[in-house]
């Protein structure tokens, strides 16, 4: 599977929805974070939903250290946002209980998941919120298979 990323900002649900594809290392996920914070959309006090369950994204205890460097020069949060991210692989998983830790030296509280519901429970999402969501994540996932399509 190619590399790809997509994201959609929500101003109505306070939400950042981004989507993770293929084999993603740290520089796909700074560079999609990079390109929330310079969307006319954006702003630093929504929370964010990450979704990686499609990716098989490889990574290093290092990187980690790396990214959280580079959000504390990217992002300024005056208050505290909830991050929920949703992964697949041990690996993830395993960096994921680093990131959670070191959360709170960014003002995050950092939520990670297997499946969608928990998630978005854990976010305290409406069911109609929820749907809307869930239908967004859909739609973002499917952007990649469009491009395959129209590359072919």
């Amino acid at each position: 599977m190619k590399k790809f990323t997509s994201y959609k900002i929500v101003p109505e649900l306070n939400l950042i929805i981004g989507n993770y594809q293929g084999n993603i290392g740290l520089k796909e996920v700074m560079l999609q974070t990079y390109s929330f914070t310079i969307d006319p959309d954006f702003n630093p006090e929504f929370n964010v939903l990450l979704d990686f369950r499609n990716s098989s994204a490889i990574a290093f205890r290092m990187d980690i250290d790396d990214y959280v460097r580079f959000l504390k020069k990217t992002l300024i949060l005056k208050s505290k946002v909830m991050v929920g991210i949703l992964y697949c692989t041990p690996n993830q998983e395993y960096l994921l209980k680093i990131y959670k830790g070191l959360g709170k030296f960014l003002n995050m509280e950092i939520g990670y998941f297997i499946q969608l519901e928990d998630c978005l429970n854990w976010m305290n999402f409406s069911e109609t919120e929820k749907s809307f969501i869930s239908k967004t994540l859909s739609n973002l996932k499917h952007q990649s298979a469009n491009l395959d399509l129209i590359n072919s």
